[in-house]
């Protein structure tokens, strides 16, 4: 029984639902659209399932790179706090000295915390994005740079993917 479980909630983490829906706006950018979020991305890009702590990558079919895009828990928490665990939280995995962050009012409305993490060779080849709606809803965005070469179009496709970020409607 225990194994059925297991099995059906892996199917349940790993599947894309009937609600995601991928959009070619003829651009050179697609847009997903799922029951928690939307967002634009590079045309060609995959789309992976939501892995074990919901976080979905979008990346190019060399797998170079990444773009990351996950719902965070509502919170009351300062920016300050929401910073302190999000870098606890990357550091532990990946390492780095963070840029520290920077706050600001998206076009959106929405809040948003964004930082970098700088690598022992001085080069920020990952970066972070939390934006908060007046409700406290968080959507959490990453982004891996292959190389240093590649920091100016990604950075061009992580502005346009942190830009064109939506939480659904309640």
């Amino acid at each position: 029984m225990k194994t059925i479980a297991a099995a059906l909630l892996a199917l349940t983490l790993f599947q894309t639902t009937k609600e995601d829906v991928i959009v070619d706006l003829k651009d050179g950018y697609s847009r997903l659209e799922t029951g928690e979020f939307a967002v634009e991305f590079p045309t060609g890009w995959d789309v992976m399932p939501r892995n074990e702590a919901g976080e979905r990558k979008i990346m190019p079919k060399d797998r170079t790179g990444e773009i990351t895009i996950r719902v965070l828990p509502s919170s009351t928490d300062s920016w300050e706090q929401i910073y302190d665990k999000h870098l606890f939280d990357i550091t532990e995995k990946v390492g780095g000295k963070s840029s520290g962050m920077r706050l600001r009012k998206e076009a959106s409305g929405m809040e948003s915390m964004a930082y970098e993490l700088i690598d022992g060779g001085g080069f920020g080849k990952r970066k972070f994005m939390i934006v908060k709606d007046r409700d406290g809803r968080m959507l959490s965005m990453g982004m891996t740079v292959p190389t240093r070469e590649d920091l100016k179009l990604w950075s061009e496709h992580f502005t346009r993917f942190t830009k064109t970020a939506r939480l659904a409607n309640k």
